[in-house]
């Protein structure tokens, strides 16, 4: 069950065995390196990005398995534990390269909601001062209606003592 890499130094092979609880992938075993850390998939080597598919539904986003969101530097026990199994996705089970992407994401949208705050303030500061102004500009109107009338009260009580 065992294919022999090559040699490139005396005692040194690499060999791809078939584990039986997974048929479909095979498991690279690489002496002098520990096996703890660094036991890899194959399958895992050849695409090291997870596949993921554009959704328009966010109910289908949460349901995005393990086995898409796995490291390649997942243990063969970490992997056999998550088979079968739909656990939470959790940045540790993300690559780097996607870990800072997400990390970009986070620092863009947080100047993005301190742009709106600031932005929210600067149209709140327009719609008081907007506000301001229009009511200055009503009592401006108010005050002249005002002088008016107190005009026209006066003609009128110069005309009632004309008349008497």
């Amino acid at each position: 069950m065992a294919d022999v890499a090559g040699r490139s130094r005396p005692g040194a092979t690499a060999f791809w065995s078939r584990d039986f609880s997974d048929e479909e992938q095979t498991v690279v075993y690489v002496p002098e390196i520990s096996t703890e850390g660094n036991v890899r998939s194959r399958r895992k080597l050849m695409s090291p990005k997870a596949d993921v598919k554009l959704k328009t539904s966010r109910a289908t986003d949460a349901s995005i398995s393990m086995e898409s969101l796995k490291g390649a530097g997942d243990s063969v026990d970490e992997q056999n534990s998550c088979r079968g199994e739909i656990k939470s996705a959790s940045l540790n089970n993300l690559y780097l390269e996607n870990k800072r992407c997400i990390a970009n994401l986070i620092k863009e949208l947080a100047r993005v909601n301190k742009e709106k705050e600031v932005t929210e303030e600067r149209l709140k500061v327009e719609q008081e001062s907007f506000e301001i102004g229009r009511l200055e500009e009503q009592n401006e109107l108010t005050s002249k209606e005002r002088e008016a009338d107190a005009g026209e009260f006066a003609s009128l009580q110069e005309a009632e003592a004309v008349v008497s």
